[in-house]
C-alpha cells in the first residue's frame, strides 16, 4: 500500500505544501490567491471552465487567483504534486504577466526543476529558520519562470459553443447585473431543467453555487482594492448586504471588513 504524507509550511499568506495521497480538496475550487502545482506522480486531469489538460509527470502548472477548476484523480494514493498559494500582492509588478492566464508548462527548465527540489527538500525538515529559507526559494522561483522565457500554453478548450461555456460567457459578463438562472436559460433559449443539467455534467458543481462564488470572488477582489463592503454588496448583484455578508462569511471564513486593502500589504 502507497504511504501518504502531507507537510506543510506557511510565511505569512505564502502556502507551501508537499503531499502525497487524497487531496484536501475536492470537486471545483476558486480563491483569491495564485496557484502553482507541480505535477510530481499518479494519474489526473486538469479541468477550468474553459479547458481540460490530462497532467503528466513533471508539469508545473499556473493557475492565477479567480479562475474556477478542479483536478479528476484517478488514483488518490499516487497522486504526488507540490503546491504553492500566495496572493497577487506578492508577485513584483514587473511580473505579474506570468499570472495572467492559466499555463501549462511540461518541459521545465533545469533551474526550475533545481529550485523546485530544493523547496521540496525544505518542506520536509523541521529546521528552524525553514519558512524563511522557503521564501527565498519562492522569489527564485517567479523570478526564474519570468526570465525564463519557458513556453506555457493554455490548456486545450473545451467546445467554445458547449453550454457550460456559452452560459460561463454570460455571466462573467454580468456579475454586476441581478439575473436569475431563468433568466439565463432564457436567453441561451433552452429550458432551465436543461441548463441546470447540463451545466451540472460539465461542470461538476451547481449552477447556482457557481455563479455564487463568482459573484464573492469577485467582490472580494473590489474590496481588497478599496472599494466599501456596504457598496459592493449592490454592485455583485445581490438585493441586501445581510444575505451578501452570510455568503462572504461561509465562502471565506471571516467578515467583508476584514479584509485589508493588499496594496498596503506588499513586500515589493
Amino acid at each position: 500500500m502507497d504511504k501518504s504524507f502531507e507537510y506543510i509550511k506557511n510565511y505569512n499568506k505564502i502556502k507551501f505544501r508537499y503531499a502525497k495521497g487524497k487531496s484536501i480538496e475536492s470537486g471545483n475550487e476558486i480563491h483569491e490567491y495564485n496557484e502553482i502545482l507541480y505535477y510530481i506522480d499518479g494519474n489526473a486531469t486538469f479541468l477550468s471552465e474553459n479547458h481540460y489538460e490530462e497532467l503528466t509527470k513533471g508539469t508545473l502548472l499556473i493557475i492565477p487567483k479567480e479562475y474556477y477548476h478542479k483536478f479528476e484523480i484517478k488514483n488518490q494514493n499516487a497522486y504526488n504534486r507540490l503546491v504553492l498559494n500566495f496572493p497577487q500582492n506578492y508577485v513584483p509588478k514587473e511580473m505579474v504577466c506570468v499570472f495572467d492566464k492559466i499555463s501549462v508548462i511540461r518541459n521545465i527548465t533545469p533551474d526550475i526543476a533545481y529550485t523546485i527540489e530544493r523547496m521540496r527538500k525544505v518542506m520536509t525538515t523541521s529546521k528552524e529558520g525553514a519558512e524563511h529559507l522557503l521564501y527565498a526559494l519562492y522569489n527564485l522561483l517567479i523570478s526564474e519562470l519570468y526570465f525564463s522565457g519557458t513556453a506555457g500554453y493554455e490548456p486545450t478548450y473545451r467546445a467554445k459553443d458547449s453550454i457550460s461555456a456559452r452560459c460561463i460567457k454570460l455571466i462573467e459578463g454580468n456579475l454586476h447585473q441581478r439575473f436569475t438562472i431563468c433568466d439565463i436559460a432564457a436567453y441561451l433559449n433552452i429550458s432551465t431543467s436543461s441548463l441546470l443539467h447540463s451545466f451540472k455534467s460539465e461542470m461538476g458543481t451547481s449552477l447556482h453555487k457557481y455563479i455564487t462564488e463568482k459573484r464573492l470572488i469577485y467582490a472580494h477582489s473590489l474590496i481588497a482594492d478599496g472599494a466599501k463592503p456596504t457598496e459592493v454588496f449592490e454592485y455583485c448583484g445581490y438585493e441586501d448586504y445581510s444575505g451578501f455578508y452570510k455568503a462572504f462569511l461561509k465562502m471565506f471564513g471571516y467578515s467583508p471588513s476584514k479584509i485589508k486593502d493588499e496594496k498596503n500589504e506588499t513586500l515589493y
